[in-house]
């Protein structure tokens, strides 16, 4: 416990004193706005499960005129995390900074041979992401890598995703874009596989999860301005996610659960 309550505290410190070499602003372009949006969530109970569950959803955003930002938002699909990242490049159609993530463990799920697994605590994840804009900011290519740093899963994730954004009229912005996770063997070791300790008392076959692409999907989401309300946000969100590889193969997800993950939200917010 105490090794795992300072690798947290390590992650968060790191993450501090990369937030400290954020660029001081510029004078033309130091106007702040903010966003802010909670609402609710219907995901799977854990990754690869078949059970939905409905869960906190929000966004937080702060931003300045010459691109950089810090933004918060929580899990977007069964597989993913609540992330913390900032924008350290001004002026450019690159991003680059660092990325904090917790990651929600699996305990106490209502799938009673999954249940009985060794639990898989909450992990914090650190790392650094970078996104790039083209075709007149209709498009972006973005990678986010990340490590666990509490002595959870203790493995890493690499995200790559391609997404376009679309102007529909002066009310409403919509974006829709295809995702896919590479994985670690640890992450999956941690998340789909099942000893030969454990089958011995279980349902679920042992099986020994091996790191490689674990999914593939694709997500849109949509934000109204609200005429009326000049600064009320009406934000839906949507996602489908296949498994792949050995989480589709895993008894975790073929037996016990469902390779296709199905999330949505809607959220309501206010931005200046």
């Amino acid at each position: 416990m105490a090794s795992r309550t300072k690798k947290w505290t390590t992650g968060i410190s790191i993450f501090a004193m990369l937030m400290g070499a954020w660029p001081a602003p510029v004078a033309a372009a130091d106007t702040p706005h903010w966003l802010a949006a909670v609402g609710v969530s219907v995901r799977p109970d854990y990754e690869g499960s078949e059970d939905q569950i409905a869960y906190p959803a929000l966004l937080a955003k702060l931003w300045w005129d010459d691109g950089r930002y810090v933004a918060a938002q929580g899990p977007r699909n069964s597989g993913e995390a609540t992330r913390l990242r900032a924008n350290f490049v001004p002026d450019s159609y690159l991003e680059i900074g660092p990325v904090l993530q917790v990651r929600i463990g699996r305990d106490e799920v209502d799938q009673r041979a999954v249940d009985a697994l060794p639990d898989v605590g909450t992990a914090a994840e650190l790392g650094a992401f970078a996104a790039l804009s083209f075709a007149e900011d209709r498009l972006k290519l973005s990678t986010t890598g990340v490590m666990d740093v509490s002595a959870e899963h203790e493995g890493g994730i690499i995200e790559l995703a391609l997404d376009s954004f679309f102007d529909m009229g002066a009310t409403l912005a919509v974006s829709a874009g295809i995702v896919s996770n590479w994985a670690s063997a640890d992450y999956m070791s941690a998340y789909f596989a099942v000893t030969p300790a454990v089958a011995a008392g279980s349902t679920l076959a042992a099986f020994d999860a091996d790191g490689g692409f674990k999914d593939v999907g694709l997500r849109v989401s949509a934000m109204w301005n609200a005429p009326r309300w000049e600064h009320l946000r009406i934000i839906g969100e949507a996602s489908a996610f296949r498994l792949l590889g050995d989480a589709e193969d895993s008894p975790i997800v073929a037996v016990a659960g469902k390779d296709v993950q199905i999330y949505a939200s809607v959220m309501i917010g206010w931005e200046y």
